[in-house]
């Protein structure tokens, strides 16, 4: 499962501190095996997981993928995020 949501400034400070993860323009898949959460800070990114939703990420917004999702990543503009694997 793949949720989208806006972020709060309390929580911001706290995002702020995790690792910092980048890739420029490519394709590829990732399996989950464990929950991940990241805030994007650049770039433009299209997920589709496994069932063929696909999601368009963007500047600002705060993801969690849950464990077990497998997902194909076409990277449109070069990404940074803030990521957390938990």
């Amino acid at each position: 499962m793949l949720k989208i949501e806006s972020i709060i400034n309390k929580d911001l400070e706290k995002v702020t501190k995790w690792e910092i993860w980048e890739k420029e323009p490519t394709t590829y898949s990732h399996y989950y095996d464990k929950n991940e959460s990241f805030y994007f800070l650049q770039g433009v990114a299209e997920i589709t997981i496994k069932d063929g939703e696909t999601f368009k990420i963007v500047k600002g917004d705060f993801v969690t993928i849950d464990s077990g999702t497998e997902t194909t990543w076409v990277i449109k503009e070069k990404v940074r995020k803030h990521f957390l694997f938990f």
